[in-house]
């Protein structure tokens, strides 16, 4: 007979920090409500969205990108974050919602880059489970983000719709 001993650790963390990869998507508030399971032990979240880059196809170097599309831009993020302030509720305290601009780089490269920069603990993110032709096409910034973040990531399906 093998007798098994059992101790609870109880782990103490100082300042410990997420970034919650946040688009306005089902699946990007799944992983915000998610997140916030862990705020007995999270301490700061960083709640992300970052500004895809503006492109345009163009046979002539005459062609220019209109200011209007800088400022929907602008009132993407602010909605976003108002969409982010009711997941939060009560805890504002504990988040910060941040937009940033993707500078040309892909989304991932800059969630990567953001959490770096900011010394996280985690990062929380959404998928929409692409697959086939559609994840080809539009690619898996969840997946480009586990392949380039030496930070843990962790991805949160979106809630099932019986």
């Amino acid at each position: 007979m093998q007798t098994f001993i059992s101790k609870k650790f109880h782990v103490t963390t100082k300042d410990m920090k997420a970034v919650v990869c946040f688009d306005g998507s089902d699946s990007s508030k799944s992983a915000l409500e998610f997140a916030l399971n862990f705020k007995d032990t999270i301490d700061h979240y960083y709640i992300l969205y970052v500004k895809p880059a503006i492109m345009a196809a163009s046979t002539s170097f005459e062609s220019y990108t209109p200011a209007s599309a800088f400022e929907n831009q602008e009132e993407v993020a602010a909605a976003l974050a108002g969409i982010a302030e009711k997941t939060i509720g009560e805890h504002k305290d504990i988040c910060e919602f941040v937009s940033v601009d993707s500078g040309g780089q892909q989304v991932s490269s800059m969630i990567v880059k953001f959490a770096e920069e900011k010394g996280v603990d985690i990062i929380f993110t959404g998928t929409r489970k692409l697959g086939g032709l559609s994840k080809v096409i539009l690619g898996s910034v969840s997946s480009e983000i586990v392949k380039q973040s030496k930070i843990p990531v962790l991805v949160c399906p979106g809630k099932k719709t019986d």
